[in-house]
């Protein structure tokens, strides 16, 4: 059964957390969930709580065949200055493991921690400031896919 870490953080956006975690789980994924700092307690960005399975530096001691990142902001950018996080998709990326991100995440998450650096094209959530950091690999396409699914938005 491949393993999924779908790290989660205050103000991530619900759909894209919720979605991700329900698609692989009856997709016969063993899905953890895991969050920065050390209160397990999330607010997500429509005011829905969740509670995570462990803390980010509880799953850095652990090994995973995917890491999945959903947008929100500004849960994005707390999962993009989490050392551990970074750690983990570092290592990941390292070892040709798949890791995923959705909207603000490929622009917020990836790029910030080095995970784009040599792949030729990404996409992320159509806006000014998060085209500007992915800009030369920006692609209009929907899902990109190289062991690094990144993915516009939702629909």
């Amino acid at each position: 059964m491949p393993s999924v870490l779908v790290a989660v953080a205050n103000d991530s956006e619900e759909i894209e957390f919720n979605a991700a975690v329900d698609v692989l789980a009856r997709g016969g994924c063993k899905v953890t969930v895991a969050c920065p700092g050390h209160d397990r307690n999330v607010k997500l960005s429509r005011g829905v709580h969740v509670v995570a399975d462990m803390t980010l530096e509880q799953a850095s001691e652990m090994q995973f065949d995917m890491i999945a990142c959903p947008g929100g902001m500004p849960g994005a950018k707390y999962l993009g200055n989490d050392a551990f996080l970074a750690t983990m998709l570092r290592t990941q990326h390292t070892e040709g493991k798949w890791v995923a991100a959705i909207c603000a995440s490929p622009a917020v998450v990836l790029a910030p921690n080095g995970i784009l650096d040599d792949v030729d094209k990404c996409t992320c959530y159509d806006a000014p400031a998060f085209r500007e950091v992915i800009a030369k690999k920006l692609s209009p396409e929907r899902v990109v896919v190289s062991n690094k699914v990144r993915g516009r938005n939702l629909g």
